[in-house]
């Protein structure tokens, strides 16, 4: 089992949020696809009870959202899944993974001005 094929078991559905950062600025256009590269990509969900924040540091933080995404929502009493995510006591992330075969477009984004002042752009992505 790898986070593919986890990806793919979907047991979920969710309002979702992906926080990424980036040392420049990342092109999100209003009707373009979202480009997962072809991988499982963890997300968060309403069972997120801290701000996850990667660990990588970059001048630029996106949040992207989308709504009622088919998921898989990591089970974090599951030991066999937790340490293949490295994600043993992370509860607090509300993790789920979404599978590489998931398609979005870019609906909205938001403008320098809003980046300054959130702190974050914000990319509303839609199903498609």
């Amino acid at each position: 089992m790898n986070k593919i094929s986890l990806s793919n078991l979907i047991n979920h559905k969710a309002d979702l949020v992906r926080i990424i950062t980036s040392s420049h600025k990342l092109d999100f256009y209003v009707g373009s696809v979202y480009d997962n590269r072809g991988k499982a990509e963890s997300w968060s969900d309403d069972d997120s009870t801290m701000q996850f924040m990667p660990e990588n540091d970059g001048d630029y933080i996106y949040a992207l959202m989308c709504d009622s995404v088919p998921c898989f929502k990591v089970d974090y009493d599951n030991e066999e899944i937790t340490k293949l995510l490295n994600a043993e006591n992370c509860q607090s992330e509300g993790e789920v993974l979404v599978s590489p075969k998931t398609k979005m477009k870019v609906t909205s984004n938001a403008t320098d001005h809003d980046y300054e002042e959130m702190g974050y752009y914000q990319i509303i992505l839609k199903l498609i």
